[in-house]
């Protein structure tokens, strides 16, 4: 796996989302980022790394943080937030399914010695 183009395409991706998310076509971030339509297409579709000083333009053009253009979508953290929060879910009832059956035990335990 290829981390580096994962994440170029992640860019592009975000940078499309945002985008369209301001109604805005490619060829009007093209014009306010000083690159070409061609050269937008290339980096949404995570085929090119767009200079430093472009991804510094995107950031104020899509009004963004940094780290909001190199995450995942909303959707991927929201569906591994769920993934998360189901597996805590599950271990916390089942420890206290096992604190429950061992105080069970200890209780029995303690009746049987008194």
């Amino acid at each position: 796996m290829d981390k580096s183009r994962d994440l170029c395409k992640i860019l592009g991706a975000n940078i499309r989302c945002y985008r369209i998310k301001l109604k805005m076509t490619q060829e009007e971030l093209a014009e306010k980022a000083g690159i070409t339509s061609v050269g937008i297409s290339k980096i949404e579709t995570g085929k090119t790394w767009p200079k430093k000083e472009t991804i510094e333009k995107f950031l104020e053009i899509l009004e963004v943080k940094p780290f909001q253009l190199f995450t995942e979508t909303k959707e991927d953290f929201l569906k591994y937030k769920n993934i998360v929060t189901e597996t805590i879910s599950e271990l916390v009832d089942k420890t206290f399914s096992e604190q429950k059956n061992t105080s069970k035990r200890n209780r029995k335990n303690f009746k049987l010695k008194h």
